[in-house]
C-alpha cells in the first residue's frame, strides 16, 4: 500500500517542530538533513541517564519505478536522518524512545496482540499529535494546555506502523505509533547486551496485501538489527 501525502500534511512536515518528550519536559527538534552514517550510541547518553533514541518515519522514499514511494524508518541523530538498518544502543540504561510519524495513512488492521503496548515501562506509551495539541499565546511564548495521551493499547484500525523488538522470534517490545502524523514516546527498561531485531508489524508496504515493497526488502525500510552493546 503506497501512501500519499496531501497538501495539508506536506505543510505539516515542512513547518512543524517535532515534539520530543524526555524527562517530563517537552523540547523541540527539527528534521533537517539526510546522512548515510549508521546509527551509533552517544557516549554522553550512557553517562547521563536514559539513552535518547529518536526514530522518524517518512513516506517519500523512492523504491522503484513500479512501486514508487514507500515508507521507511530513520534514526534522527544531531539533526540528520541516518539509516535504521542497524540501531545501536547502550546496555544498562533505560532507552527513552520517541517516534515521529509523518505517514498520514493507516495500514490494514494489525493482529490484536500488536495493538497493545508492551515491554515499555508500565506497558504504556504517550501519544502527541496535531489534533490533541491545544496551545495558547502567553507572555513567555506558546503555552501548551494539553497535548498528550497515555495509552496501553490502540485501535487496530488506526495504526500506521509499529516498532516491535524481537528476541529471536519472540516479540518483547511493541510500540504502535498511532494515529498517523503523530509523535509517540515510551521508555524501554534497560536491556541485556545482545543482538535483537526490529520490525514493523503493520502491513504498510505495497501489493494487494501490503506485505510487498518496503515490507520484504533488505533491512533499513521496515526491519533491521537492534544491537544492545
Amino acid at each position: 500500500m503506497v501512501r500519499k501525502m496531501d497538501k495539508a500534511n506536506s505543510l505539516f512536515i515542512i513547518g512543524v517542530a517535532a515534539l520530543i518528550v524526555a524527562g517530563g519536559a517537552i523540547g523541540v527538534a527539527w528534521v533537517m538533513t539526510y546522512n548515510s552514517s549508521p546509527s551509533q550510541p552517544q557516549a554522553s547518553a550512557v553517562q547521563n541517564g536514559p539513552y535518547q533514541l529518536t526514530l522518524v518515519i517518512t513516506t517519500n522514499n523512492y523504491f522503484n519505478s513500479t512501486v514508487g514511494d514507500q515508507p521507511a524508518f530513520f534514526v534522527l541523530e544531531n539533526g540528520s536522518l541516518v539509516p535504521s538498518t542497524t540501531i545501536t544502543v547502550p546496555s544498562g540504561v533505560e532507552i527513552s524512545i520517541t517516534i515521529i510519524c509523518y505517514d498520514n495513512g493507516t495500514a490494514p488492521p494489525v493482529p490484536a496482540s500488536m495493538s497493545r503496548v508492551f515491554g515499555t515501562v508500565g506497558n504504556m506509551e504517550q501519544i502527541v499529535n496535531n489534533t490533541m495539541v491545544n496551545m495558547t499565546q502567553a507572555s513567555g511564548g506558546l503555552e501548551i494546555l494539553s497535548g498528550a495521551q497515555n495509552v496501553s493499547a490502540v485501535n487496530q484500525n488506526d495504526i500506521a506502523h509499529t516498532f516491535t523488538l524481537f528476541s529471536q522470534s519472540t516479540p518483547i517490545v511493541n510500540i504502535p505509533p498511532v494515529p498517523p502524523t503523530s509523535v509517540v514516546h515510551a521508555v524501554i527498561p534497560a536491556m541485556s547486551p545482545g543482538v535483537y531485531q526490529w520490525h514493523c508489524e503493520a502491513a504498510c508496504g505495497s501489493g494487494p496485501s501490503g506485505w510487498s515493497g518496503a515490507m520484504d526488502t533488505p533491512p533499513g525500510w521496515m526491519t533491521g538489527g537492534f544491537i544492545v552493546s
